[in-house]
């Protein structure tokens, strides 16, 4: 298997994720469960989450659309993170996400600010030599 086709091979990293996400709950799978149906609106079941998670269940897969409410009921975000690194990105929080925006805005200010100071020394020597 190649490097990328390892990769994007995330079967088992997000199986143990989401196992661990359950053990660093304070909620119970049966808890877990429960909060999942009502965000989702479709039964999700104990035995469900242990068809998801369990390595001799080669034919379950947690759905995509219920990791974002698994992770928020679960409070662990490594499941989310498994799919962004397979796909070489990250995910951030909203304010993690707009920190990053004004650091960007402030580089962009930076280099104007140096472009400025560039210009405006080279608009001094053309004037000396008038």
């Amino acid at each position: 298997m190649n490097d990328d086709a390892q990769k994007l091979n995330i079967k088992e990293k997000l199986r143990q994720s989401l196992n661990a996400a359950i053990k660093s709950s304070p909620l119970t799978r049966g808890q877990i469960a429960d909060e999942m149906t009502k965000i989702v609106g479709i039964p999700v079941t104990k035995t469900i989450l242990y068809s998801w998670t369990a390595k001799s269940k080669t034919g379950w897969r947690i759905p995509a659309e219920y990791l974002p409410a698994f992770c928020q009921i679960t409070g662990d975000y490594t499941p989310l993170k498994v799919l962004n690194e397979a796909c070489d990105r990250v995910a951030l929080s909203k304010a993690d996400a707009v920190r990053c925006e004004i650091k960007r805005r402030e580089e962009k200010l930076a280099a104007e600010r140096a472009e400025i100071k560039k210009m405006t020394l080279f608009l001094k020597e053309m004037e000396k030599g008038r």
